[in-house]
């Protein structure tokens, strides 16, 4: 029934579904279970120096200099603008630009987002803070994120607009003619149970895409010898080149509104300019009437923001999370006699809640969870969210414990709590030795994140593409768990309330 039942869920471009099984050999099974059998280790400490190895590349690249670090972060640190910030970064974008070779390019930019995240996570758990680490981290952090992409996906509209002249085209009537349909029955097939509305569920960035055709449209669509279906062409070229833009997207995560407002003011103007290049009446309209580009690149920042960053929505969020999760949580749920949607609301109302001040910071999830599940985000952004889940996991077991019990879990023999004790504390950890059906794929969800946060602290793992999704809902799966079975004695505490 579950697997039948995924293969029937709808999904944008899914035109066709197929079961793949393979069967393993006595081998297989034995090396793959057998390190979960009795306990599991960590064979050796974090190697840090793995960070010198990283920094060592990016500074050997040469395109920065330790004076670019250090005004950067006495600027930075000082609150200075993005404009105060931007003339130390620009000319090392230039050097990086000029580099002839692109392995060397993909090899150093690789390792400043390494060394970034590889860091961010280390330097909670080192006793010693490394100035010199963090000022390289600070700066490596924003020049990364300013260079350019290295890989073009082929786009198939790629050169389209080339292929039509523009200053000649001319509406007119090629036929008319009268459809005769046939009078007979036809059969169609009913509207899916699951499916109230009888379609598949809309892609977001197709919605965005007709949205701002729809903008484009309000400000040029009325223009006298204009064509409009060419006027739409136009403005769809325009929004992939928006959405795709690497630049627009790092402003819209990571800037704040002026700087956001600046980008797309820049990038749009741009990419107005590139689609109209043979299009003398759109061209010079867009130029002469600065109120009509206000317009319409502020239309622009609305709609990019609703696609790559939407406003925060708890409403709508938790909407998505239950429709993610019920199937998985339906049984479950029902032995415990609640709910997923109480579920939700509850992992919600424990983010929120207050325990002590070395956990504060979960908060911050409740935005990670809002651009996973309500933005389309690239593979580096949905790695980004998905190392931040999986770190996060420790501290939000330590806040349950917290709240359910009003203490911090105890250390033992003077060892601080690490991610095992947080577990077992909240009985997260009976997943690893049950052999119960129904929490068969909660187990598996389980060793998915405590090996991923092994991987994290030795080394800076990077799930493929296709996996990334996949990883996500497993990870924010073993959220709702730990929230369900410790729901009840959370309750009693009145702390929810």
């Amino acid at each position: 029934v579950q697997t039948l039942s995924r293969l029937n869920r709808s999904c944008p471009d899914k035109n066709d579904t197929f079961v793949l099984d393979f069967c393993n050999s006595e081998k297989t099974i034995q090396d793959a279970f057998q390190k979960y059998y009795t306990a599991t280790i960590l064979s050796g400490e974090t190697d840090i120096n793995k960070l010198n190895d990283l920094l060592r590349i990016c500074d050997e690249s040469l395109i920065y200099e330790q004076e670019d670090v250090t005004n950067f972060n006495l600027l930075y640190w000082q609150g200075a603008p993005r404009e105060k910030l931007d003339p130390i970064l620009d000319p090392c974008v230039e050097r990086f630009n000029e580099l002839p070779s692109l392995d060397d390019k993909i090899k150093i930019k690789s390792s400043m987002r390494i060394f970034c995240r590889t860091y961010e996570f280390l330097a909670e758990l080192m006793h010693d803070s490394r100035t010199d680490w963090e000022a390289k981290n600070t700066f490596l952090r924003f020049l990364w994120q300013k260079l350019p992409k290295l890989t073009d996906v082929e786009d198939p509209t790629a050169g389209l607009l080339d292929l039509v002249d523009f200053e000649r085209y001319r509406v007119f009537k090629q036929e008319e003619r009268q459809i005769q349909l046939e009078n007979k029955i036809t059969e169609i097939d009913p509207v899916p149970i699951s499916d109230p509305e009888g379609a598949n569920k809309p892609d977001p960035q197709l919605e965005t895409l007709d949205k701002i055709v729809e903008a484009f449209n309000t400000v040029f669509g009325n223009l006298e010898g204009v064509d409009p279906e060419i006027s739409k062409a136009q403005a769809k070229v325009l929004g992939k080149e928006l959405l795709n833009n690497d630049n627009v997207r790092d402003a819209l995560l990571n800037n704040d509104e002026d700087t956001q407002l600046q980008v797309v003011h820049d990038k749009t103007k741009a990419a107005v300019l590139n689609v109209t290049r043979q299009s003398t009446e759109l061209r010079n309209f867009y130029l002469q009437h600065p109120e009509k580009q206000a317009e319409f690149e502020n239309a622009m920042l609305m709609l990019l923001q609703s696609n790559i960053n939407p406003p925060y929505n708890e409403q709508l969020l938790s909407e998505v999370i239950v429709e993610k999760m019920s199937d998985e949580f339906k049984e479950i749920c029902s032995q415990m006699h609640t709910s997923i949607e109480e579920v939700v609301e509850a992992m919600f109302k424990i983010l929120d809640a207050t325990s002590i001040d070395a956990l504060s910071g979960l908060k911050n999830l409740k935005r990670i969870l809002n651009l996973c599940y309500r933005s389309e985000g690239r593979d580096e952004d949905y790695q980004e969210w998905l190392q931040t889940l999986i770190i996060k996991f420790e501290a939000y077991l330590k806040h349950i414990y917290y709240l359910r019990e009003g203490e911090e879990i105890a250390e033992i023999d003077g060892k601080k709590v690490q991610f095992l004790d947080a577990a077992k504390a909240t009985w997260v950890n009976q997943l690893h030795y049950t052999d119960e059906e129904s929490l068969g794929q909660f187990k598996t969800y389980y060793e998915f994140l405590h090996d991923q946060r092994n991987e994290l602290g030795h080394m800076a793992p990077e799930l493929p593409s296709d996996k990334l999704k996949l990883g996500v809902h497993m990870t924010v799966a073993m959220y709702l768990y730990a929230t369900l079975i410790n729901l009840r004695r959370i309750k009693s505490s009145n702390i929810l309330r």
